[in-house]
């Protein structure tokens, strides 16, 4: 469990709701995805247990192509899903440690209207206990968009899509970190579960694609305690090297860590009690970086570095 410290602006508290739309403000940046044409790190399914959902190429009706071909993950590629399913596979999720996490999936679905459908659950404990996904208050703003909402239920109450959708439909949860001290998982695990009774209406099911975990960069999100101490970055982007100049008062050997979006650790670097240092871009790919800086004594600073 990794122990992170977010300051929001007094707006961010006031301005957002449970379960509003989707907010990019600053941009929104992807990190991992699934198209299931390749093996996907993400995805957990045990074809055992599960044996219903299928990946592959959809040939039924209303499920005649995937929404980027050729593959995509259904509930059966060429018949209507089974009678009396409940069947389910898993996302696990590493903690991307500097993010407002959202992920987002195009799908399409074709069930008996508040019978058979499909939900979607999260878990903080590794699988231990799960919350259907609007329930989830855990750290206290979610959004959604384009998802089920608590009018939209399945045989046994549960919330979820049913139906038929109209097309393809791109729906998304947010999270965002909120609270001013707050553990936060080390990995968040989501199960997708189709439900049906024992009634047989030859209808396709679930179908789903283009699985995608993003971060929302916000006001906030990188922890700045004081506004007049702060990290200098020229070039900002760079593409070969770029000066770090630490602050006046960071007389003190600094430790500077450089991490990826996904909370990897890249590079570690001393400035030896230097203000001026000098980071080359060496192996790294182009994208957007997070630098950590340490001094003995004094607050930690972060700061977004671009590499283009």
């Amino acid at each position: 469990m990794k122990k992170i410290i977010f300051l929001f602006i007094a707006f961010t508290f006031t301005s957002y709701s449970i379960h509003a739309q989707i907010d990019s403000l600053l941009g929104v940046y992807d990190i991992d995805s699934c198209h299931f044409d390749n093996i996907c790190p993400l995805l957990y399914t045990d074809t055992a247990q599960n044996p219903l959902w299928e990946t592959g190429v959809p040939a039924k009706p209303f499920f005649d192509s995937a929404y980027t071909p050729p593959y995509a993950l259904c509930t059966r590629l060429t018949t209507p899903y089974d009678t009396n399913a409940l069947a389910s596979f898993e996302l696990r999720i590493p903690n991307y440690m500097f993010t407002n996490m959202i992920v987002g999936f195009r799908h399409k679905y074709q069930t008996d209207t508040l019978t058979d459908g499909g939900y979607i659950e999260v878990s903080y404990d590794h699988g231990q206990s799960w919350i259907n996904a609007i329930y989830d208050t855990t750290y206290l703003i979610y959004h959604t968009e384009n998802f089920y909402t608590l009018q939209d239920t399945l045989a046994g109450g549960i919330h979820g899509f049913s139906g038929t959708s109209a097309g393809w439909v791109h729906s998304r949860i947010q999270w965002v970190w909120a609270m001013l001290v707050k553990d936060i998982p080390d990995t968040l695990y989501m199960r997708f579960t189709f439900k049906s009774d024992a009634i047989q209406t030859n209808k396709a099911g679930w179908m789903i694609d283009n699985l995608v975990v993003s971060f929302a960069d916000m006001p906030g999100f990188l922890p700045k305690l004081n506004p007049e101490i702060d990290i200098t970055v020229y070039p900002n982007p760079f593409s070969t090297s770029t000066y770090i100049l630490l602050p006046e008062t960071y007389r003190k050997t600094a430790i500077i860590n450089l991490y990826d979006l996904s909370g990897k650790h890249l590079q570690k670097i001393n400035s030896y009690q230097n203000r001026l240092c000098i980071l080359q871009r060496n192996n790294l790919k182009s994208g957007t970086y997070i630098l950590h800086v340490n001094v003995p004594g004094h607050q930690s600073l972060y700061k977004k570095i671009i590499i283009e």
